[in-house]
């Protein structure tokens, strides 16, 4: 059994902004990996017993970062933890739809 790969999208920045289910999902979580983009007000909600990852980039950094990201978001979730990617002002459409989509491909071919 493996575990859990939520991708959350922490919206504009605002934690009175962000759904219900994402707060929920992040209190659960294990290992939180979190970008630049998310707020402060946000990250307080990361429980203090799960492991905070950063893996925010800048523009103009090696696009080959999101790659690194995936390989830790897997490590994680083949220890059977709930594995939360945060990622600041995101959009639904542009969480489940584009990046979603790369992530559900790359999980998939390891039964997560």
């Amino acid at each position: 059994m493996t575990g859990k790969v939520y991708i959350v999208g922490a919206g504009p920045g605002d934690h009175k902004l962000i759904t219900l289910k994402a707060v929920e999902v992040i209190k659960s979580a294990n290992v939180v990996l979190y970008d630049r983009l998310v707020s402060k007000g946000i990250i307080s909600m990361i429980p203090k017993s799960a492991e905070k990852v950063y893996v925010g980039r800048d523009v103009g950094d090696d696009y080959k970062h999101q790659d690194s990201t995936n390989d830790l978001m897997l490590k994680f979730a083949k220890t059977k933890k709930n594995i939360v990617r945060l990622k600041g002002e995101i959009s639904f459409y542009h969480s489940v739809f584009w990046r979603g989509s790369i992530l559900y491909y790359c999980y998939r071919s390891f039964f997560i």
